[in-house]
């Protein structure tokens, strides 16, 4: 997490406008979005490694011998469509004076202008300079190879400064059948979509080299938490989930040794057990908090935003798990849940966050972000003013149920995290 300096109301109405309008990103090329569809079409039909058919998916026969040609097809694949299946990367920065960081998405309507500079960024309106800042650090160790030869990246999907997802299961079943959330693309990637149910020998794979590449981030001094996840298991595979969650802890614990591994933030971020007694078996396996995201607050637009997680449990029972989670684990920082901010009525959501927070539970309320391969793709994030309001009236929620000093680690930092930044200035100037 990077330092924080002064925050005022200006800085996080620049970072509210930055997320919600884009930035025209100077040398950044914005190819039309089809092309990417069209490169992810061919990859999938030239690495399929199996057909869903319509009756129940069984794994395919993959020899052992065989996984690690998979890796290094899935590698080339998925670097190739991670630029070209978006319409442009997104810019991290941090900002001067406050240290609030962003992502900025290139949007060529934008009226405002993001510039850089070596690692030097200005963002202007007009001839009104909004923020200046600098661009985050790059991870140079992601290049480091690993036993197999493959860059630490390819097994580390969507590593930021404060997460690394650690990936348990590599298919989404509701993704895959049509049914997945509106707004995810996390699982719109070749490799997810070679088939519904993974051969233990990849799975098993996966998971050795996925370790290894957190031990390359770990011995680099890279210092978040884990967020222990996956995609959505088909029927079949679910009552084996925890062997899948052993799998990769254990693979973890055996490349870090056992005091290393004590210290890591691990963090259960996946579907409620049908058991909650699980939990208890959760915390024997290392893990120490619990993310169960409920996406909305309005059980209403659960099922036609979610269809895949209504299927599995309506939303009251997700509610119900992470209010058992207090009891396993504790409120507040320790119980959390996403929620995302700008696909449902503001009302619905300050009702929601001040229930939740009652229970001892925080939800992490995050914005909303057209995302390339998503049904919401070429939806537009909520207008600054908006977030700016609902962000308001939730952080005061928040500082009127926890007690921050206590709970300093709840206030996360990250760039779509706006609620936790107004309750950081409300903290600076004595709330």
């Amino acid at each position: 997490m990077e330092d924080s300096g002064f925050i005022t109301p200006e800085h996080i109405h620049a970072k509210a406008r930055i997320f919600s309008e884009g930035a025209i990103i100077e040398g950044a090329a914005t190819p039309p979005f089809s092309q990417g569809l069209a490169h992810l079409a061919k990859a999938r039909s030239r690495n399929k490694l199996c057909a869903t058919p319509p009756t129940e998916p069984k794994p395919p026969e993959i020899a052992p011998e065989q996984v690690e040609l998979i890796w290094l097809a899935a590698s080339q694949v998925m670097q190739a469509s991670a630029s070209e299946s978006k319409p442009s990367s997104a810019t991290r920065f941090t900002f001067d004076d406050s240290g609030l960081t962003t992502f900025v998405h290139a949007n060529k309507y934008s009226r405002l202008v993001l510039r850089r500079d070596g690692d030097r960024v200005v963002v202007t309106d007009g001839d009104e300079v909004l923020v200046t800042g600098h661009l985050a650090k790059s991870f140079d160790w992601l290049d480091e190879p690993l036993a197999n030869g493959l860059p630490a990246s390819t097994f580390l999907p969507g590593i930021s400064h404060e997460i690394i997802n650690l990936i348990f299961y590599l298919s989404c079943n509701n993704y895959n059948t049509g049914h997945g959330c509106k707004y995810c693309n996390l699982f719109a990637n070749p490799l997810s979509e070679m088939c519904d149910v993974f051969p233990l020998a990849l799975q098993e794979s996966w998971a050795k080299h996925q370790a290894e590449a957190v031990k390359v981030a770990i011995d680099h001094g890279w210092n978040g938490h884990i967020a222990l996840s996956g995609g959505a298991l088909p029927p079949t595979a679910r009552v084996r989930y925890r062997d899948f969650l052993k799998l990769s802890l254990d693979a973890v614990r055996h490349e870090l040794g056992d005091e290393v591994f004590g210290k890591l933030d691990i963090v259960y971020n996946h579907y409620p057990p049908e058991r909650f007694e699980d939990m208890e078996e959760w915390k024997k396996l290392g893990i120490k908090r619990t993310a169960i995201d409920i996406e909305v607050m309005d059980p209403a637009y659960f099922p036609v935003i979610c269809p895949g997680k209504a299927t599995y449990k309506p939303h009251a029972f997700w509610k119900s798990a992470q209010d058992a989670s207090v009891g396993v684990f504790g409120p507040f920082a320790n119980t959390t849940g996403n929620i995302v901010l700008g696909i449902e009525p503001m009302s619905s959501v300050l009702d929601g966050i001040e229930e939740r927070l009652a229970q001892g539970v925080m939800p992490r309320p995050v914005i909303f972000c057209s995302a390339p391969n998503s049904e919401y793709w070429g939806f537009r994030p909520p207008t600054a003013d908006w977030l700016i309001e609902v962000t308001e009236r939730m952080a005061t929620s928040y500082l009127e149920h926890i007690d921050f000093a206590n709970h300093a680690a709840g206030i996360e930092s990250g760039p779509t995290l706006l609620v936790f930044d107004v309750i950081k200035q409300r903290l600076q100037n004595g709330a």
